[in-house]
């Protein structure tokens, strides 16, 4: 139940920073690393629940790829 919780947080986060409601490069310094090692770390996982639902972290997905990419 915290991991779920914690990814809700991190969709959310992501959430703002898409719809330009909070500095991208400020949440960036902040939870970078946070984002892209639990990304790699549950990437099984929220493939699985993808698959489930379809629309499981989007948001947070999108940006944990792109922030590893840099």
């Amino acid at each position: 139940k915290a991991v779920i919780t914690m990814l809700n947080y991190f969709e959310h986060i992501s959430l703002l920073i898409d719809r330009n409601m909070v500095d991208e490069s400020i949440i960036k310094d902040a939870f970078k690393t946070l984002f892209c090692d639990y990304y790699a770390l549950l990437k099984p996982y929220i493939d699985e629940r993808q698959r489930e639902s379809g629309r499981f972290l989007i948001k947070y997905e999108a940006l944990a790829q792109n922030w590893s990419k840099n």
